[in-house]
């Protein structure tokens, strides 16, 4: 994979984006640290005790960064914008109450319909109160909520399952 060099500018002096992308248009591949690291923001999950699904999407100038970080409250600079959270999905429509999940770090590519192209969809792990592992997708539904759909469960344990980690 040959990746495009970040700092490059083009003849004007002047850095292209869209051109000095972390995508090789030859090689078609993504880097995924360098991909990771152009986000222009930062997606915060919650999943609460009520089983509903919250995400922050917080822009990057607003975390700390490279800068160093204020230790005087004096010298902080006050928020001027405070990031919202949006209801994304409930998780109280799948059949067993969830004691930890774990998202995946990539969207996964699903073919729904055989005739149509694949989507990129959210999946989740998610561990139960009687040992079960749940491998859930979340679809799009109505009104821009998501659709949890359960599409494999195992059997993990005999007993609650406190944590789960997402390797791969």
């Amino acid at each position: 994979c040959r990746r495009k060099s970040r700092d490059a500018a083009g003849e004007d002096g002047v850095a292209h984006p869209e051109r000095d992308s972390p995508v090789d248009k030859e090689s078609c591949s993504i880097d995924e640290k360098e991909f990771a690291s152009t986000r222009e923001s930062l997606v915060v999950m919650v999943l609460t005790t009520d089983c509903r699904i919250w995400t922050w999407d917080i822009d990057w100038h607003y975390t700390a960064g490279k800068e160093k970080i204020a230790t005087c409250p004096a010298k902080a600079t006050p928020l001027v914008w405070l990031p919202k959270p949006s209801l994304v999905s409930l998780l109280s429509a799948l059949p067993r109450s969830i004691s930890s999940f774990t998202v995946c770090p990539t969207p996964v590519a699903i073919n729904c319909l055989g005739s149509e192209a694949p989507q990129a969809m959210v999946t989740l792990a998610a561990v139960t109160g009687t040992g079960m592992l749940d491998i859930i997708t979340l679809r799009a539904g109505l009104g821009g909520l998501l659709f949890p759909v359960v599409s494999i469960s195992l059997e993990a344990h005999k007993d609650v399952v406190r944590g789960l980690r997402w390797l791969g």
